[in-house]
């Protein structure tokens, strides 16, 4: 079964108050004019339950996680260029001409601060239905070392 939920959106005050008591993944670092976390809690009682957790992060994002948790595998996802992605941010016309500038120099940052290191695997998106097929293979592959280990238990 596939649980799909992109955003959970709550008012800046629960996210202060939810902050303040411990109960989110986060540093409260506002990006692109939001505040993002993850309950530690959330992503117990979906692995209690058998099931695997796919999450998009950043890079801090996923440091956090790594600090909760020890089984994270990670796939960083580049673009072929910043001129493609520059392409792309213009492409989709979701931002205005300030939010498409903000992503593209934090894109800009993070690629290079980015370190091979820093995750399990690294993807180049040249082709979006590549890419999908990619990070399912290693979905698959990762599932299927998590079997053998139960396996050798």
């Amino acid at each position: 079964m596939h649980n799909i939920q992109e955003y959970y959106y709550i008012s800046e005050d629960e996210y202060h108050r939810l902050y303040e008591k411990g109960e989110l993944i986060t540093r409260r670092v506002r990006q692109f004019g939001f505040f993002y976390g993850i309950k530690p809690k959330t992503i117990i009682d979906i692995l209690e339950k058998g099931n695997h957790v796919l999450l998009e992060t950043n890079l801090r994002g996923l440091e956090q996680l790594k600090e909760c948790f020890n089984n994270i595998i990670s796939i960083f996802v580049a673009p072929p260029s910043i001129t493609e992605l520059k392409k792309r941010i213009e492409k989709r016309k979701r931002e205005n001409n300030q939010e498409a500038n903000s992503r593209l120099n934090l894109a800009k940052k993070i690629l290079f601060d980015f370190k091979k290191d820093m995750v399990t695997y690294c993807l180049t998106n040249e082709d979006l239905e590549i890419s999908i097929k990619t990070i399912n293979s290693i979905i698959n592959q990762e599932k299927l070392k998590l079997d053998n280990e139960s396996l050798d238990n």
